[in-house]
């Protein structure tokens, strides 16, 4: 009886050995033979293993990343959670580096930092009734999305070149992020770019949202004000004050 259990101990330890050092190559094996047809995706220079690996290139419909890079917390799992430390780039020059912790109520992002252009938020620039050019650069402690909506954010945020329509330049906008009882503010300041500005987004529980603010022009550009004076007239003191609030789509992840 002794020998047979220790048999079988030891059979199991070889198992979990090999299931827990089973290498990443065979996990995007599995992957490529489970996926439906229609998901189009692929990767190139594989390395490491299931838990802790990486890859040099990886493609995910019109998704391209380079030096992927990931860590699983297994202990997470023990509580429910699936929390991953990962970190890429991408083809048209974004970054991001941030661990994830995914359940059944949503998910979580801690020590994000990230880079990437506004393109990427074509959905919300859409529901804004904005087109904005430019490049995020993100440094957020917390972010929580559940069930499609971002509900906690903790963090600065810099728009720079900022690009409006085509036509506004702001320069570079300086965002602060809080959580409230209501929500999550965003606080919008300019950096001193060409053109002043303050604002207060606020996303609210319903997936709705309200924009407040004024601006004003720093310098004095014809075509500058005449871009500005499509927000109203200005105020007593020059600015023109701004009032927005609709719908923001559910986060798709």
């Amino acid at each position: 009886m002794k020998l047979r259990t220790l048999i079988l101990t030891g059979l199991t330890a070889f198992l979990f050995f090999l299931a827990w050092n089973a290498p990443a190559a065979r996990l995007f094996g599995l992957l490529n033979e489970r996926l439906p047809g229609e998901v189009h995706w692929g990767a190139m220079g594989i390395e490491g293993n299931w838990h802790h690996g990486g890859c040099r290139w990886l493609r995910v419909e019109n998704f391209v990343c380079r030096d992927l890079r990931w860590q699983l917390h297994p202990l997470a799992l023990c509580t429910g959670d699936l929390t991953l430390t990962a970190a890429f780039t991408t083809t048209d020059d974004g970054a991001m580096q941030g661990t994830v912790t995914a359940n059944g109520m949503g998910l979580e992002i801690t020590g994000l930092n990230a880079r990437l252009p506004l393109a990427w938020l074509t959905a919300w620039q859409q529901s804004m009734g904005i087109r904005a050019q430019g490049t995020a650069e993100a440094e957020l402690s917390r972010l929580a999305i559940r069930k499609g909506r971002l509900t906690a954010a903790q963090g600065t945020i810099r728009l720079n070149d900022l690009e409006v329509d085509q036509r506004l330049r702001l320069g570079t906008l300086a965002v602060t992020l809080t959580t409230t009882a209501d929500g999550v503010e965003a606080r919008i300041k300019d950096t001193g770019g060409p053109v002043q500005l303050q604002g207060l987004l606020t996303l609210t529980g319903d997936h709705g949202y309200t924009l407040r603010g004024f601006c004003a022009a720093r310098a004095d550009d014809p075509n500058l004000k005449d871009a500005l004076a499509l927000f109203g007239p200005p105020d007593e003191k020059g600015r023109i004050p701004f009032s927005q609030q609709g719908q923001i789509p559910p986060l798709r992840l």
